[in-house]
């Protein structure tokens, strides 16, 4: 088409044609849901979570909070599908957003810390969950997370556990920090953190692996990194930091000894008696005369 005809056209009102076709806008494919991800171990920037999350409830919750270690085998469910990774998500999603608003109503801090798991111990699939509970309260946990899942019990295995270290609770540092060293136990014990074995420095035994679909471990907002963050606290990021978070028994026993040393020189520098342990409060007391023990006393015993 030449100059003078491509100006008439125009003129007539025809679309002007540039050589080239315009292209068709691309058709959104449908979206498929992405597949869960898939790990055979404990990651350490999990595991970091976990330890940071704790210690910061350590620090902000009364010393004298009871706590619980629940297992919740949640493939011994109502219509559970085992090759749906969703749907374990979906049914524990439910049992913590339950556990949750319970602890809410009782005036319970609504801290939670929980970890996926494989083995045949607990059944199979089954989920650790590490919160503060009053002794006197753990059954009624098992019958709300029983209810909340649609768990059921199964011939030698039940489907709900709650471990409250008797009517004590698991009262001290110590002792939750044996749990959540439990709960690190799926970890890689080939994972190193520059150049060193991360399991043995933080005093990890290590167990079999376990392959988990989708998320492995997490924790209530009440303790993730914003709410860590929003009061100031600083995260335990090296080995040495993490594993203080993690006391054993021993090492508590020793670190209550050095503490007791510092308050008596303490209490020796300010000027102030020793106070007396009660061995020694009851030897002195068993020392005192005893006002009825004279002879005529002895005698109405004699006579009796």
């Amino acid at each position: 088409m030449s100059r003078l005809q491509t100006a008439a056209a125009l003129a007539a009102g025809a679309r002007p044609v540039w050589g080239y076709a315009r292209p068709k806008r691309a058709v959104a494919a449908q979206s498929t849901p992405r597949p869960p991800s898939r790990t055979t171990s404990l990651p350490f920037q999990q595991a970091k979570e976990l330890v940071n999350a704790l210690a910061f409830a350590e620090a902000t919750l009364p010393p004298d909070t009871r706590w619980a270690h629940a297992v919740a085998v949640i493939e011994q469910s109502e219509g559970f599908d085992g090759d749906d990774p969703r749907a374990y998500l979906a049914r524990q999603g439910r049992i913590l957003a339950r556990v949750r608003e319970w602890l809410l109503c009782r005036g319970l801090p609504a801290h939670c810390l929980w970890v996926r798991e494989v083995s045949p111990r607990y059944g199979r699939a089954h989920s650790h969950i590490l919160l503060p509970l009053p002794p006197e309260l753990r059954d009624d946990l098992a019958e709300l997370v029983r209810r909340a899942g649609r768990l059921r019990d199964i011939p030698g295995n039940r489907a709900v556990v709650v471990s409250t270290n008797g009517d004590r609770g698991i009262g001290t540092p110590a002792s939750r920090a044996g749990v959540l060293r439990d709960f690190l136990k799926t970890m890689s014990p080939k994972a190193r953190l520059n150049g060193v074995p991360i399991m043995p420095a933080l005093g990890v035994r290590p167990r079999a692996p376990c392959t988990i679909h989708g998320k492995r471990s997490g924790t209530f907002e009440s303790l993730g990194r914003a709410a860590r963050a929003a009061a100031g606290w600083r995260e335990l990021e090296t080995l040495s930091e993490l594993r203080a978070a993690l006391p054993t028994g021993e090492e508590a026993r020793k670190e209550r000894h050095r503490a007791k040393q510092r308050r008596r020189r303490a209490r020796r520098r300010a000027g102030i008696a020793p106070l007396l342990s009660p061995t020694r409060c009851t030897a002195a007391r068993r020392q005192e005369p005893d006002p009825f023990a004279d002879d005529l006393a002895a005698d109405f015993f004699d006579n009796e």
